[in-house]
């Protein structure tokens, strides 16, 4: 057992509208940045990136200003694809869930990506640099384009969602408690999506500076469960068996909130919002059985992959605490439950985005299911974290369940023992 704890200068063209920069300051909480693609003049504070031949290129640090006006000192803003661009001012055709952040100025054009057919897929890169790192930070992106149909998956901080710029569909999207990479950079990618994957476009965005820092929670080894011993794993719902590592003292796994793939997410929502980084696979019949989360007969295990991608530290798996969920937990990450332990993960590890990790080296691996156990104390709501793994022998990381049960404020037992002691020291 090893627990681990570890430019060329493309011109912003402004015609029609005059932007007037009342004095230089940082990106602060509460400020907005805008951006609006494509050959029209937006009519409101918005960086206008156009170009008569798009260009991958860039806004240098200092050359943004806020929605109201005020120039953001040390941000910038860079933009790539990965094939040719166009732009077009003929992006009416899907305004509905148009956000109130933008006008119709920045919504009638675009910035467009083509690749041949999808291969590869037609990717935007939007990069802000200079951010923040104890702000969290709201998005709002996408496009109205009344020409092919043209699908685009928009992903940050391993959040993601995927708009329909079909005429009459909502073509934009908002993601909330977003985080920087630890130095600065908010990396934003737009991907082609089928039918039309070799077409991505976009035609504004918006980033807010939420002031909310981030609060570091601890993370701990709790302990591993190998080879289902006991049966406590395949039998995690069933009171009657010992749970050795429960955390609550009801005698089974995810009474607070479980994860089952394929099956069950309790507590989503409610406590915590989620996102798979990774396809779910299964279940299968050559698959482990486990108690269904009904409660109520048995089911064969599905699974995430990564498809064999291999690799170190792999995120299978993102979520994030929302407000009312507990401060102090343990979770539970099942793995080793397929056909062929070469499909196994080499690690199984827990990570907080901004913060501190912890990993643990499996020793079973065995087709016979193991389940690693983290502690996590000081959580508060926003905090994100993520389930990682280095690949196994063929190259794959896999988990099949995950549960969530509350644990006692740290230094609580050993106060209840204080108490006691004194006590029985009085009653001597």
């Amino acid at each position: 057992m090893k627990p681990i704890c570890r430019r060329h200068l493309l011109p912003v063209l402004l015609a029609g509208f005059s932007i007037t920069s009342i004095h230089a300051t940082p990106f602060a909480a509460g400020a907005k940045i805008g951006i609006d693609f494509g050959p029209t003049a937006p009519t409101n504070n918005m960086n206008q990136v156009h170009n008569a031949s798009p260009v991958n290129d860039s806004i240098a640090a200092g050359g943004l200003v806020s929605t109201t006006s005020v120039t953001m000192d040390g941000v910038g803003f860079s933009w790539a694809s990965t094939g040719g661009w166009f732009s077009s001012d003929d992006a009416d055709g899907g305004l509905s869930g148009q956000s109130a952040a933008f006008n119709e100025s920045n919504l009638t054009d675009f910035y467009g990506v083509s690749t041949i057919e999808g291969d590869p897929a037609g990717v935007i890169t939007l990069t802000f640099t200079g951010l923040d790192n104890a702000f969290t930070y709201n998005l709002v992106v996408g496009a109205a384009y009344a020409g092919d149909i043209a699908n685009v998956t928009w992903a940050a901080d391993s959040q993601s969602a995927t708009t329909n710029a079909q005429v009459g569909s909502s073509a934009y999207v908002t993601r909330t408690g977003l985080h920087t990479d630890g130095s600065g950079n908010l990396v934003i990618t737009g991907t082609g999506t089928a039918p039309r994957a070799d077409i991505a476009v976009v035609s504004a965005l918006q980033l807010t500076a939420v002031g909310t820092v981030i609060q570091p929670a601890i993370l701990s080894f709790a302990g591993v469960i190998n080879d289902d011993a006991g049966s406590e794993i395949s039998q995690w719902k069933t009171v009657s068996t010992t749970k050795t590592l429960d955390g609550d003292g009801d005698n089974a796994y995810g009474t607070l909130a479980h994860l089952v793939y394929q099956y069950e997410f309790k507590g989503q929502g409610t406590l915590y919002s989620f996102d798979y980084a990774d396809s779910q696979v299964g279940p299968f019949g050559s698959y482990a059985l486990i108690d269904a989360p009904t409660g109520l007969g048995d089911i064969n295990v599905a699974t995430t992959s990564n498809g064999g991608g291999g690799g170190a530290d792999h995120v299978m798996f993102t979520f994030a605490a929302l407000a009312g969920s507990p401060a102090n937990v343990r979770i539970g990450i099942a793995t080793d439950g397929l056909d062929d332990a070469g499909y196994s993960s080499a690690t199984i590890g827990l990570r907080q985005v901004g913060g501190s990790a912890v990993e643990y080296t499996m020793t079973s691996t065995n087709s016979t299911l193991d389940m690693v156990f983290f502690d996590v104390t000081g959580i508060t709501a926003g905090n994100q974290f993520e389930v990682f793994a280095d690949a196994g022998a063929y190259g794959y990381a896999t988990h099949h369940f995950i549960t969530w049960d509350v644990i006692p404020e740290p230094g609580a037992a050993s106060l209840g023992g204080l108490g006691l002691l004194c006590l029985l020291r009085r009653r001597r």
